[in-house]
């Protein structure tokens, strides 16, 4: 390990978030933000050449989600993808399935690669995700 590799590492609370960009998915499947102004902050991790470790790897990438505001919005999700419920809640209404299920904090969720929903998200809604493109 080289002395400039670092642990990669978020802080909930830093102001350092940046707008969620449904443009970034297009081509890849049904995404469109109905309303709201969600924000991210990626927690990436590099290649020793010092690229961003993306799809079809088959690695682990992840990051934190918030809602920053009431938000509505269609989902296909790209790569089997784990949520954690840090605050907030928000309402699933799973396409593929016909389920609807609401989740609060403490709440883990586990979503296949290929469904589609529609997320409901409380104004302080907050998340933990981290997904595998395999």
């Amino acid at each position: 390990m080289s002395d400039s590799q670092q642990l990669p590492f978020l802080r909930v609370d830093d102001e350092d978030w940046e707008p969620w960009d449904p443009e970034a998915y297009a081509g890849k499947g049904n995404v469109e933000l109905y309303h709201g102004n969600p924000e991210v902050k990626w927690l990436r991790f590099r290649e020793s050449g010092g690229q961003d470790v993306g799809e079809g790897t088959g690695l682990l990438k992840g990051g934190l989600w918030r809602s920053n505001g009431p938000v509505k919005l269609k989902f296909h999700v790209f790569a089997d993808e784990m949520i954690l419920c840090l605050k907030g809640e928000a309402t699933i209404e799973v396409l593929t399935t016909g389920q609807t299920l609401t989740i609060t904090p403490g709440d883990v969720i586990s979503l296949p690669k290929g469904w589609d929903m529609i997320w409901t998200m409380s104004p302080d809604y907050v998340e933990l995700y981290e997904s595998a493109d395999v």
